[in-house]
């Protein structure tokens, strides 16, 4: 064999070892070896050669394939494997299933024949039982039978069951369900990402919003100020769109909301009607997800405005004729917390608290000089802050 020859030999070898690396894709991880973690690097294969061996590198280089019968299991930092005794065509073996839960009790996947998903739960006392039937895989009542059995008849969660449409991410909910009801001091692992099912829901709204007015003062005005704080009935209507049934459960939720305040100082009144139009970004927490959070902002249009005294321009006498437009469009912010309350199967009550503030602008007309007919009008825009502090009770559907 020339030189030549012998180093074309030597870049395939090389091409070839490179590609088979990559293609098991190795990474930080470890195994389960008589009772002990032993770690190193272990290499993410296909679906079907995971569940048959794992391909471990010690920390000195050398490889070895265990067997899902020579070891407990195996895993990374995102993908963790266990030994399970699982019956295939007829004939019980030893095969390394996917972990999708990690608690009190464990979910695991195992693909079989013609990628048919069979899920198993480790109980408690270490046992395994598979909760779905092989041959009757679209058999609901009996894997919720199977469940009910399980997780110990407990009346919460046998409700939820009832409810179900058994896939893999239901069954990892009810399985952390379960961790959280019996489980107080430990923590339950989900290797699963949520399902993204979208479902509506509106509401009416009602309440009471506490408002407070405030203008800075300039060398052109100076407008009495603060205001004493103005309370009003609040109403509106709202609509929310939730993802996710996992424990990262999220939704987006936007209102409309309609009121009119009264703002008095010494001589002069403020009146204001208004709509809001918020959007927030919800997180629903606890693990009956009836507590939530929220943020956003809003968009506010004070479409009636009316005052009457008070405005001191450039010292001008108050029996001056002035006028303020009768409109203000602008944004703000907002957050609060809620809390839920289930009436019946499809009607909730919801009640919130929340703080908004704006940031404002309107437009005075005043006069300024006298003529013959009238006056000359100039006019100028006035900055004012509203902040809200709203209490309100929904009843959604």
């Amino acid at each position: 064999m020339n030189r030549t020859t012998y180093q074309i030999l030597l870049v395939l070898i090389a091409l070839i070892f490179n590609i088979t690396m990559q293609s098991q894709e190795l990474q930080p991880g470890y195994i389960l070896l008589n009772n002990d973690t032993v770690r190193g690097m272990v290499a993410d294969q296909s679906i079907r050669r995971n569940q048959n061996e794992c391909l471990f590198y010690e920390t000195d280089g050398i490889s070895k394939k265990y067997s899902p019968v020579e070891i407990g299991g195996w895993g990374t930092s995102e993908i963790h494997y266990r030994s399970v005794p699982i019956l295939v065509k007829n004939k019980e073996d030893i095969y390394f299933a996917k972990v999708l839960v990690k608690g009190y009790a464990d979910l695991l996947l195992f693909t079989g024949n013609n990628d048919l998903e069979r899920f198993f739960i480790r109980d408690k006392d270490n046992q395994y039982f598979e909760i779905t039937d092989p041959d009757q895989p679209r058999n609901d009542g009996l894997t919720k039978g199977k469940l009910i059995y399980l997780f110990e008849n407990d009346p919460q969660l046998r409700e939820k069951i009832y409810k179900i449409k058994p896939d893999k991410y239901q069954l990892a909910q009810i399985t952390a369900d379960y961790h959280d009801l019996y489980c107080l001091d430990g923590i339950c692992e989900i290797f699963i990402q949520p399902k993204l099912k979208a479902t509506f829901h509106g509401a009416v709204l009602a309440g009471l919003s506490q408002a407070s007015l405030s203008f800075p003062e300039s060398p052109k005005h100076n407008v009495d100020n603060p205001y004493p704080k103005s309370v009003s009935p609040i109403s509106g209507v709202r609509f929310e769109v939730i993802f996710g049934e996992t424990h990262n459960t999220f939704g987006l939720r936007t209102e409309l909301l309609f009121q009119k305040n009264e703002f008095r100082g010494d001589d002069v009144l403020f009146e204001m009607s208004s709509m809001r139009f918020p959007v927030y970004a919800v997180f629903y927490l606890g693990n009956k997800k009836n507590m939530e959070v929220f943020g956003g902002f809003f968009g506010t249009w004070h479409h009636k405005i009316h005052t009457q005294g008070g405005y001191l321009v450039n010292q001008l006498p108050l029996h001056y004729i002035y006028s303020i437009s009768g409109k203000a469009k602008n944004l703000g912010i907002t957050t609060g917390i809620g809390h839920s309350f289930m009436l019946s199967k499809n009607l909730k009550l919801n009640l919130s608290g929340k703080f908004s503030s704006s940031f404002n602008n309107m437009k005075m007309r005043y006069p300024v000089q006298k003529i013959k007919n009238g006056y000359i009008h100039l006019d100028e825009k006035i900055n004012y802050t509203i902040n809200y502090i709203d209490f309100v009770i929904g009843f959604g559907f």
